[in-house]
């Protein structure tokens, strides 16, 4: 263990906490994963604990983002407990603004293919214009924002599957997040390994390993 790895994280997540901002927020999380690298598992674990607490109260886009960091202290070797239900109910809240997406946007677009929804800096905000008409300003933002976040809720929801799949097993929604990925793996591939950890019968490719930005 590095000297001062607790303090430093415990001083990091006193910053995400009091972030008045996004880039507050985001510099807080920078300097959070810096410290990770360094830090034992016995330290990363109360920093998770912290994190995962602060997942629940952020937006679907940027608890996606900030999901990866989480599912990344997890690949460090902080206990995964903590992050489970954050996680799989941050999926879910996605997964449902992501399908009200894909029967919307027909209706919205005259080009019938979707836009990759890695891809958020590029389509998210052309996407929400033409899904204004079909649904309302704040009702095409949710749904455009839950279609370019889903893939960032999966990473760390494949990662906690793999390693500690008896933390799903009384997930009392399991079975409604398994019919709402299931939707949506035609149209993403990349939801193919949650999916199949969650015991789908179709078979994609798995999410690769992810890393915290």
């Amino acid at each position: 263990m590095i000297f001062g790895s607790s303090r430093k994280l415990a001083k990091y997540c006193d910053q995400l906490e009091e972030a008045d901002g996004a880039v507050a927020f985001e510099e807080a999380a920078q300097g959070l994963w810096s410290t990770a690298q360094k830090a034992s598992p016995r330290d990363l674990t109360p920093a998770l604990e912290r994190c995962a607490w602060l997942l629940t109260s952020q937006s679907v886009g940027a608890g996606g983002r900030f999901s990866i960091l989480c599912g990344s202290l997890v690949d460090l070797g902080a206990e995964p407990g903590s992050l489970v239900v954050p996680v799989a109910d941050g999926l879910l809240r996605a997964l449902d603004q992501a399908v009200r997406f894909r029967v919307s946007w027909p209706l919205a677009s005259s080009d019938p293919k979707l836009p990759d929804p890695e891809e958020a800096d590029e389509h998210l905000r052309d996407a929400v214009v033409k899904l204004t008409p079909v649904l309302g300003g704040e009702a095409a933002y949710r749904a455009a924002e839950g279609w370019f976040s889903v893939t960032n809720w999966a990473r760390p929801a494949v990662t906690l599957l793999q390693r500690s799949p008896q933390l799903w097993a009384d997930y009392p929604r399991r079975a409604e997040l398994a019919a709402a990925i299931a939707k949506l793996v035609p149209d993403i591939p990349d939801l193919g390994g949650v999916h199949e950890l969650l015991g789908g019968e179709q078979r994609p490719a798995v999410v690769g390993r992810h890393r915290a930005a």
